[in-house]
This record gives C-alpha cells, structure tokens and sequence, in this order.
C-alpha cells in the first residue's frame, strides 16, 4: 500500500519536474532536432531562449551574415534588418527574429521571406512553429527551390586568363545538377564583379583597390562552358561535391538571401574564392572554411581547401575548344594543318582536300575533322557568322562522309594538357618571401624578397601554365656586409607576363606590363631609386619539349632625381627563352636594349639567366646572374636564395 501511495506521489513529481525545465529549454521537448516538435512559444520567449544560447555567436549564424573579425564583408545595406547589423551579428539576430514573428511575414515581399536560410536555421535552434512565427517559411524561395530540384553540386575551376586582371589567378564557381544530371539543365552559381570594363591597367588598380562591386548570380551552365571553355581557351576543372540533400538546400537558401546583394571586390581577397567558401560554409557549418584563408586569396585556395575538408573528390579535366583542337591537330604535319585552318576560313574547298594526291585517306579524314571543330571555334568565337559556319560545316562533314578513315577524335575528358601542369589544387601559395645571399660587383650581401600576391615565371610549375606571371606587390631588400645598412632595391606594384605560344591554329599576341620602383646607375655613375612604368606587345613561339621562346617590342617610362631633366622614355626591345627541361626545374634566359629620350647618352643593355628549382609545391631554390650596362657603367650582380610560399 505505502509503495503504490509512493509511486502515485513519485510520478506527479516527476511530471511536474519535466514540464517546468521544459519550460525553461523546449529542446527538452524538441529532441534533438528541434524542427520535428516545434513550440509555440513568444517573440520574447523565442530572444530569451537565443540570449541564453548566445546563438550571435553560433558559426552557421556568422556565416549566413558572412561575418569575418565581428564585421560582416558584405556592403549592402540591404543586406541587414538591423540598422547596426554589419557591425553587430547579435543586433541582426534579434531583428531577424522580430521579423520572422510578424503577422504579415509569410507575405511576399516582406523582410522575412528574403532570409529562408536564417528563418531556417533560427527555426531549428528555437523550436519555432510556423503558427507561432509564420516567417520561418518562404513561399517564394519554396517555389523557386522545387523548380530547380538541384540534386548534386560540383565545384569548377576555370583556368587563368592571362587577357582578364580579374581572372589572371582563374576564377572558380559551384554546378547545381539537376535529377536529370544534363549539363543543359545544370546552373551556374557564380560571384563575380560588376565592372563594364574588361581591360587596362586601371581596370587593375580598381580590381585590386576594391572598387567594383560583387554580386552572386545564377545562368545555365552550359552557357559557361561557352564562355571559357569554347571562346575563352580557358580549361574547366570539375570536382563533384559530396553534400547531402539538406546541405543543398541550406546552401541555395543562402543563395537566394544574397540575390542582388552586392560585397566590394577585391581580385586578390574578397573575390569569387571567398564568395563561394561561404556558400560552402553554410552548406556544411563547422568546417570554417573562410576561416582557414588569409588576407590573399587565390581561386585555387577554394579547390585546396574544400579538398583538405573532404567536401570534393578528385578533379575531372573538360578541355578547352582550343586544346581540344591541339589535340586534334597532333600527327598533321604543318601543311595539313594549315590546310585545315584554311578550309575553316573558306580558302579552301573541302572537295579540293578530297582531291589533294599528296594526302593519304586518314590525313583527309583528321584535317577535314580538325577543320569542322575550326569552324565551331570561330562560330562560337563569332569570327564567322551563321550562314558561313552552316554552309562551310556541312560541306565538311559531307567530304568527311565519302572517306571510311577512322579517327581518334579529341581526348576525352580527364586528359591532362600537354604541359601536364596538373590540377589547380597543386599549386604554390598565394605569398612568397625569399631570403639569401648574393654579390653585386665582387660585394657580399644578404637579399630578402616578398610578393604579396602571384606566381611568377620560374616559380614552382604545377597548377599554372607556362610563360605566365602575375606579381601584385613585389619588394625586393638587400642589405650589404659592410653594415652600411638596408637598401630598397626593387618595387613592383604590378609585374604582369603573357607568354602566349602562337601555332598553326592560333595567333595570339604576348604582352608584358610593369610599373613600380627600382634601382639602377644613373649619369654619374651612382645607384638612384626611380619609378618605372613598362610595356610591352611581341611573339611567343613553342619550341620541341616544355618551352617558349619569344621578343617583344615596348616602352618604358623612367622618373627620378638622377636623370636628365627628371624623366626619360624610350623604345624596349627583349628577347628571351623560357625552359623546362624537368618538371621541378624552371631556366629563363633573356637579353633587353632600350634607347632614352632626352639624353642621348641614355641607353641600358642587359643580360639575365634564372634558373628555380621546386623541392615541393611550397619550397623552391633558386639561382640567378645579371649583367646591366647603364650609360657607361656597367655591373654585374649574382646570388642564390631558399622560396617559401605561404
């Protein structure tokens, strides 16, 4: 008797007891997930419940505000329910709440139905009923999310384009596949700056400076393809995401938050790397991924680190058009290429490479197979039009028709180029500092060398494509064994190279651009700072292994205290070979002569040889000589010295 009365007192208790810290934490209620039992619980129950959580600080929530350092990177007023909210994630939490509580937040247009990612993840931390706060639902962004149906996403790498500041580095963008897994139906997910300008050195400056703007967009993804693989002879690298069902869907409620939302940016740091590292991040949260960056950040640091987190596997190489054509035209001999390329352009009838003696049947087949892709290359190119590409087109395939010659056709993705410079990932850092020893005229003296930003022509090769560099913030120091005490010698605000190998199928022109600071003699013999502007156009010819030899033909524009007048300009003239002869050692020869107005006695003949060679992806030594004759003084300066990329 005493037990049952125990028992019938015991559980009333136990009852009470449960409900009151239920009461006090409904996730006691909720389980652990809170969205399968949601409470009806107050505004102000709903902003006690995140005091006490201090859910501000929680990192899905830093992310969706894309906070960095206690400042969120994104510049868009519109961005923020609260007036402080770029400075305080705590004071945008609360507004959003108030927001997602108001009776007319399921309403289209209203404050709340923008954020489905924050009402969702607001929702899930407070056990919030849509009775309760009808703006934990976006009708709109449900509408838009069951007409996509994305399925899988994938993270691409667009090679560099040496012609683009913005994308000299390459640039990166995320792949939504739909159930149908067609690239027809996939969508492009890109971040990018809205410039209306494509080129220019103040293009460069602005893109450095953070003077465009950014905004997250969405196109078909074919129409990308199109746009760097098939116009711009830019490679795509595409690397499968393995995100589950609900990390896709938080990642495109993300998305839809940031429509016409824009962020200053920045080419070398806050650019479409980062961009897409915070969709990554509030996809998958915990990972930091944005946290593991630095103040420099390449497109291939997004491909680096989303690997080392395990969220992508392995990449998949889609050629470019144009590489595809290269490996189209390997086996033809010279002739037959042109002969092809001349058929593309309408020089030449295909009925007239059907009746060429001097050619065999399946070196018919491979120049009329290499003149078809020609013409989708200078169709999409639109260096042709429709009525040209159609008629030249079919008239090739008709010709290709009459022969039984088999052919095999382009590589199949996954084929690695011919300079078999591996995948993004590969690459160096981001930063350089070199620090060594060297002599200047039989002197001793120690070198220290930093780049903020870039990858220059010598420096380790997988992950860049030869004869490109790019050099942002380049500071060359040197300190002599006498103790007389640290001396500037080099400066480059920006040192840009495009060596662009020309054959039988392209014709691209190289260029150089610099302007910084450097040292050299002047009239009287002494070493005097002056700034320097440079540039220069020429011809790049691939020669028989990995190497480029090329001339340019230039200007450059001196300003300093040791020259006549304070100024000189002049004519350039540079030859040079780069080499690879193994794929960890990089050799550059290259001799210069340049001409000054108004001295007539101005003039500086140069010789240069650098060789680099790779220990790792992040580690390098190298060896250089120089020989300058300035007016009539000349100087010869060596050295060797240990690369660490960072």
């Amino acid at each position: 008797m005493k037990k049952n009365i125990a028992v019938a007192v015991l559980i009333p208790a136990l009852l009470f007891l449960f409900l009151a810290s239920a009461r006090s934490d409904p996730n006691i209620l909720a389980g652990p997930d809170a969205e399968k039992s949601p409470l009806h619980i107050s505004l102000d129950d709903a902003k006690a419940r995140a005091r006490a959580m201090k859910l501000w600080e929680d990192p899905l929530w830093l992310t969706l505000g894309h906070f960095r350092h206690g400042k969120s990177l994104v510049d868009d007023p519109g961005f923020f329910l609260s007036q402080n909210g770029k400075e305080s994630p705590k004071e945008e939490l609360f507004a959003t709440l108030s927001a997602i509580f108001d009776p007319e937040a399921d309403k289209p247009g209203s404050p709340a139905s923008r954020f489905p990612a924050r009402a969702d993840f607001l929702a899930g931390r407070l056990g919030l009923a849509p009775e309760a706060a009808p703006g934990i639902r976006s009708q709109a962004f449900e509408e838009i999310f069951a007409a996509l149906s994305p399925q899988s996403v994938s993270l691409v790498f667009a090679s560099s384009s040496m012609n683009s500041p913005a994308s000299m580095f390459g640039h990166t963008f995320l792949v939504a596949d739909t159930a149908s897994g067609s690239r027809l139906t996939a969508g492009a997910i890109n971040y990018a700056a809205l410039t209306g300008e494509t080129f220019g050195f103040g293009y460069a400056a602005k893109g450095l400076l953070g003077y465009y703007k950014g905004y997250y967009s969405m196109s078909p993804y074919h129409e990308k393809i199109k746009e760097y693989a098939d116009i711009a002879h830019r490679d795509l690298w595409e690397y499968p995401a393995n995100l589950t069902p609900p990390e896709i869907r938080r990642m495109m409620a993300h998305l839809y938050e940031l429509n016409g939302i824009y962020s200053d940016y920045f080419f070398v740091g806050e650019n479409c790397s980062l961009g897409l590292l915070f969709l990554l991040d509030a996809a998958r949260p915990g990972l930091d991924l944005v946290g593991k960056t630095g103040a420099i950040v390449f497109p291939s640091d997004t491909v680096r680190i989303a690997k080392e987190a395990g969220m992508i596997g392995d990449g998949v190489l889609r050629p470019s058009a144009a590489e595809k054509m290269r490996q189209r035209a390997q086996g033809l001999a010279p002739a037959e290429r042109k002969l092809a390329m001349d058929a593309a352009r309408g020089r030449v009838s295909p009925e007239a490479v059907l009746a060429d003696p001097a050619l065999s049947g399946p070196v018919k087949a491979r120049v009329l197979d290499l003149a078809a892709d020609a013409l989708g290359y200078l169709y999409t190119a639109e260096k042709i039009g429709k009525d040209d590409y159609v008629s030249r087109f079919r008239g090739a395939l008709s010709a290709r028709s009459l022969l039984n010659a088999d052919d095999p056709g382009p590589p199949a993705e996954g084929v690695r180029d011919d300079e078999g410079r591996g995948s993004p990932e590969q690459g160096h850092r981001a930063s350089m500092l070199a620090f060594g020893w060297g002599e200047r005229d039989g002197k001793g003296l120690f070198r220290l060398d930093i780049t903020v930003a870039g990858h220059g022509l010598t420096d380790p090769a997988p992950g860049y494509p030869l004869g490109s560099q790019v050099l942002a913030g380049r500071l060359a120091i040197e300190a002599p064994e006498d103790g007389s005490g640290l001396s500037l010698e080099r400066l480059d605000l920006l040192d840009l190279v495009s060596l662009s190998p020309r054959d039988d199928l392209f014709s691209p022109v190289s260029w150089k651009t610099r302007a910084g600071y450097k040292k050299a003699v002047s009239g009287d013999g002494k070493r005097l700072g002056m700034a320097e502007i440079e540039i220069g156009k020429g011809l790049c010819r691939r020669f028989p292994g990995s190497g480029l030899a090329y001339v340019f033909l230039g200007a450059r524009a001196d300003a300093g205290k040791g020259l006549d007048g304070g100024w000189a300009l002049g004519p350039t003239l540079e030859a040079g070979i780069l080499a690879r002869p193994l794929p960890f050692l990089t050799i550059h020869v290259k001799g210069g002569a340049a001409r000054f107005f108004p001295d007539p006695d101005h003039h500086r003949e140069s010789l240069s040889i650098d060789a680099s060679w790779a220990v790792s992806a992040n580690a390098a030594v190298a060896a250089d000589i120089n020989f300058s004759r300035d007016y009539i003084f000349s100087e010869t300066t060596a050295g060797a010295c240990v690369k660490i990329y960072f």
